[in-house]
């Protein structure tokens, strides 16, 4: 697998307060952030490189993998997800939400559902 993927976003200027914010939230991080993280990073899900709490078109998303064009978010209540998810798909990414306490009752069936989705890449 190269490094460059065509699914990778090009490199924009972000706000210096938007990446300090991204920071943030990286370095406090919820548990089922955290335990999905544990799971993901280092190359650890088939492979697959990932990053967390990365700046995609405006918005800080949970994790994302650019060979694969995917997005994973946890589900906040709000109506923002319809507007971000809108946002990242017309990007060409995929998107993959899920509940937060999903992640501590059933984080293989999580990590199955972003295996295959990761698989199907775009």
């Amino acid at each position: 697998m190269s490094a460059y993927s065509p699914n990778a976003p090009k490199r924009r200027y972000m706000r210096p307060e938007k990446m300090e914010h991204a920071r943030e939230l990286r370095d406090r991080a919820s548990v089922p952030h955290v335990l999905l993280w544990n799971c993901l990073r280092s190359n650890r899900l088939d492979g697959r490189h990932w990053r967390r709490r990365a700046l995609m078109y405006g918005y800080i998303v949970d994790f994302y993998c650019a060979a694969a064009g995917l997005v994973v978010e946890f589900t906040r209540p709000s109506t923002v997800d319809a507007r971000r998810d809108s946002a990242l798909r017309s990007a060409g990414l995929r998107v993959l939400r899920f509940p937060y306490e999903r992640v501590s009752r059933d984080l293989p069936g999580i990590l199955r559902e972003i295996s295959a989705a990761a698989g199907q890449e775009s």
